[in-house]
């Protein structure tokens, strides 16, 4: 008979390490991260159905994996013990913040049923979340940010670049992403190394309910046929996408503040998003398919950019702008959807600022969301995606605690 399944409670100068108990954890385990700082690691194991491994961060506690300078790794790397060709999954991320990775924040090998939960991914040296070959993600409540601050205009890296089926991802934030905020990207497992069939291409993907600010080099997401491979029932609707795509090493062929369609993609549904900004919102290829109601361009009248504060205020036009089908139930500070008349577009609900406290300061358009300093180092931290200032932070400690499950509404696809 198994052993039931345990805490393992880690600390930066105690035992087990963290690469220790992410060795030894099984399938219901929890691996509980004290306040601290740790370095890089790999999960090797699987959890199973209705038992995954969860690596959290304790109860009020913000622990970092912080990147070791001068090597070249992904401060975490999901990779199955048999190699990266063989699957790894139900694993849950809770509340655990990556800075200054000197790959990528995070990178998956044919991953299945993962989560990805009120996390903070941000200044590594290419991707937040790079996943080659998935099934059944669920990326839910994070913020994504500066991740490659430093370079000069890339194509490349982006807030998640990611192939695979059946993934969700809603009330995020991709703030100042060095090129896409998400890259869809469906290639066949012939064409990438590692890649297994069944994980490959892309298929059934909703993205709903995310806010994708000041992105420097292209905008909030492509969606793309991989050259050979196939994408297809994408959906994407109650966004927010401000001011992307407009800083100067922005190439004008694919300089949108929205959505990029790129080869011959299928079945993509746009609809209730809004769009505002000097670049376009929308490029599509000549092939592709997809059906596209009229965006908003209308200021979304968010609390303070300048400190990365991204909830609507009073006034705004997205509140009650959005649609219910297949929409979170929850936003990103774990308030029930909808509080008003109709669902809201963006990572949070509209709360009146007599019961949130929230300036009226309004969006600014030039404003840069915050300091770019490495939060890690003592700048601002938003760890659930709270898209809050330094006065938020017991907001962002309490969404953590919390921990809530987001639901998303079903309709018959």
């Amino acid at each position: 008979m198994s052993a039931p399944a345990a805490d393992i409670d880690v600390y930066p100068s105690g035992s087990p390490t963290l690469q220790a108990a992410a060795d030894a954890a099984k399938p219901g385990d929890n691996v509980v991260l004290h306040n601290g700082t740790y370095a890089p690691f790999t999960v090797r194991n699987s959890g199973a159905s209705g038992a995954p491994i969860t690596i959290r961060a304790a109860a009020g506690e913000l622990p970092v994996v912080r990147g070791v300078s001068g090597t070249a790794q992904h401060n975490i790397l999901l990779q199955a013990s048999a190699g990266s060709t063989q699957p790894i999954g139900w694993l849950v991320f809770d509340g655990i913040e990556s800075a200054s990775a000197t790959i990528d924040a995070m990178k998956a090998y044919n991953v299945h049923h993962l989560t990805l939960r009120h996390c903070h991914l941000h200044h590594s040296a290419s991707q937040g979340l790079l996943v080659v070959g998935s099934q059944q993600v669920l990326i839910d409540s994070n913020l994504f940010n500066d991740n490659n601050p430093d370079s000069a205009y890339t194509n490349q890296d982006h807030g998640i670049y990611a192939t695979g089926n059946d993934w969700t991802v809603v009330n995020n934030v991709f703030l100042r992403c060095r090129s896409y905020g998400i890259q869809i990207a469906g290639y066949v497992s012939t064409s990438v190394i590692d890649m297994q069939p069944g994980y490959d291409r892309a298929a059934r993907w909703v993205v709903a309910n995310n806010t994708f600010a000041l992105g420097h080099d292209r905008g909030g997401i492509v969606v793309y046929d991989g050259d050979g491979g196939s994408c297809n029932d994408v959906l994407i609707e109650n966004n927010i996408f401000f001011h992307n795509a407009e800083s100067p090493g922005a190439v004008s062929s694919g300089s949108v503040n929205g959505l990029e369609l790129l080869g011959a993609v299928t079945n993509v549904t746009i609809r209730n998003n809004d769009g505002y900004g000097s670049s376009p919102f929308f490029v599509a290829s000549s092939g592709a398919g997809y059906s596209r109601d009229a965006t908003m361009n209308a200021d979304p009248r968010f609390a303070d950019v300048a400190n990365g504060n991204f909830h609507l205020i009073s006034g705004s036009p997205c509140i009650d702008a959005g649609v219910l089908d297949r929409a979170p139930t929850t936003d990103a500070d774990g308030r029930t959807r909808p509080l008003g008349a109709a669902i809201d577009c963006g990572a949070y609900e509209f709360l009146s600022e007599a019961s949130s406290g929230t300036a009226s300061a309004g969006s600014t358009a030039g404003s840069t969301g915050g300091s770019t300093a490495d939060p890690a180092a003592g700048g601002p931290r938003q760890g659930c995606g709270i898209g809050g200032s330094l006065a938020t932070l017991a907001l962002a400690l309490v969404c953590i605690l919390r921990a809530t499950t987001h639901r998303v509404r079903s309709a018959p696809r």
